[in-house]
């Protein structure tokens, strides 16, 4: 189905037009698999949350701000939202990792991770929570995350259709840049729980510590990161 707008190149940051193909994007893959919005319940608004999400991925700064938010493990998340009692911060976190999670099933690794969209769902449940606590009432916002978590195989169909008729451009991602960007992901993950322990020397950090130093060394055993021995006891 052909899009009625022009598509756009991300690094022109036409922003308008980049964020409204997006939005027709998500429409024609809901009308394609007659998914169409509001039946039964109201949702237009996840058709722009989830246009927004596509174009949030595709916006460098955006990454960069919400590196130091994202793990892969339910564990390492938990880490992440504890470490202060805002529950503004605890919101922001579960809902970073939810769009993560489903970006990744809907479109990177459609029909691959039932863990990451179980977490999804999750996650959005969770940020949902928190944005309730922060405003003390149900929120758009809030509405938004439940429709997310209620109907998360719902949204990552639209989002797997999106990917295989409009977003083509995945396709031409090697598996050595899908290699280097996890790489990247992890060497992060492991500078800020370094960070983290060296101000804490909490025992569990240090253990994720040392299962990410080796996992690392594994892929690059030139990894220049802290002696192993920094680590003992």
């Amino acid at each position: 189905m052909k899009l009625n707008i022009p598509f756009f190149d991300v690094h022109t940051r036409e922003t308008e037009a980049a964020y409204g193909a997006l939005v027709e994007i998500v429409l024609k893959s809901r009308i394609a698999l007659q998914l169409e919005a509001n039946h039964g319940f109201y949702e237009e608004d996840v058709n722009a949350y989830l246009a927004g999400v596509l174009f949030d991925y595709m916006n460098p700064a955006y990454q960069q701000g919400t590196r130091p938010c994202l793990a892969t493990r339910e564990a390492d998340v938990f880490l992440r939202v504890i470490r202060t009692d805002d529950a503004s911060h605890a919101y922001w976190v579960y809902k970073v990792n939810a769009d993560d999670r489903l970006i990744d099933v809907g479109i990177f690794h459609p029909g691959q991770s039932e863990a990451a969209l179980a977490q999804a769902k999750a996650y959005y449940g969770l940020a949902a929570s928190f944005n309730h606590r922060v405003h003390r009432r149900p929120t758009a916002v809030s509405d938004i995350l439940d429709k997310l978590s209620q109907w998360t195989e719902r949204y990552v169909l639209i989002l797997n259709h999106a990917r295989r008729d409009y977003l083509s451009f995945v396709d031409t991602v090697t598996n050595d840049d899908l290699r280097e960007l996890q790489q990247r992901a992890t060497q992060d993950e492991f500078l800020d729980l370094y960070s983290a322990w060296q101000r804490t020397a909490d025992p569990a950090l240090k253990r994720r510590l040392l299962e990410l130093l080796a996992e690392l060394r594994r892929h690059d055993p030139l990894f220049p990161g802290p002696n192993l021995n920094l680590f003992h006891d």
